[in-house]
């Protein structure tokens, strides 16, 4: 692979009428098609703007709460994380924080009012009206290439690691809906997520009684491995 930077693939597009951002090329709140498609930083992984993220927002002087059509895009730099901020089909700007210092600052690409941001209300309901027919083909689309190895699998054990985030959260709530019959669960706690990781896990994971849920702790395992290996890969 290379690294690649602006213009080179971004998965966002906006709907001018409802002001809301797609994964698709039509919205399905209005039926309006788009094609105005969102640059954005390698490696283009858009998400709405999620509870989380009050901290960073607080503490950057920027208005909080905000409402739901106001994208994250994070990257990574060698000198700090960066969080591209997308409102009404716009680059806004961008907070970074410092791997120096740790502090969060926010850098204006263009001019808007601050006091407007968040104004609109929308929610994860409407992003999910707009979006309705894209994310349903994709959900379809994992459980039938997971279905797809279920011969593969017979006689073997079907696991899922989840740590909380939002790819295994994902990964369990497709595999619940697959043909495996036994798939077990091993949610892993490293010792260095926040504490509302694990009563979100554990809050999560009881909708899926049929699985079999093993908890498993790594005490300081995670901060030796640190010692022998370096730090784990981004």
């Amino acid at each position: 692979g290379y690294l690649a930077w602006k213009d080179e693939w971004s998965p966002l597009l906006w709907c001018d009428k409802c002001d809301l951002p797609l994964l698709g090329e039509r919205c399905d709140a209005c039926g309006t098609p788009s094609s105005q498609r969102i640059d954005l930083w390698f490696p283009c992984n858009p998400r709405p703007l999620l509870p989380h993220d009050e901290e960073m927002f607080k503490a950057t002087g920027l208005p909080w709460p905000l409402d739901s059509s106001m994208v994250v895009n994070s990257y990574k730099h060698p000198d700090y994380w960066g969080w591209e901020l997308i409102y009404g089909g716009k680059h806004i700007g961008e907070i970074i924080q410092t791997h120096e210092n740790g502090k969060f600052v926010f850098i204006p690409t263009e001019e808007f009012d601050r006091a407007a941001l968040g104004r609109r209300g929308a929610t994860m309901d409407d992003l999910v009206r707009a979006n309705a027919s894209r994310l349903r083909y994709l959900e379809q689309e994992a459980i039938a290439y997971i279905n797809s190895f279920k011969p593969a699998f017979e006689g073997l054990l079907s696991t899922v690691g989840f740590s909380g985030g939002k790819d295994s959260v994902v990964l369990t709530h497709i595999a619940s809906k697959t043909k495996l019959r036994h798939v077990h669960i091993y949610q892993v706690n490293t010792g260095i997520e926040p504490g509302y990781n694990e009563t979100f896990s554990d809050q999560f994971l009881a909708r899926y009684k049929r699985f079999t849920i093993h908890k498993m702790f790594s005490k300081d395992i995670f901060w030796k491995t640190i010692q022998k290996l370096g730090p784990h890969a981004l």
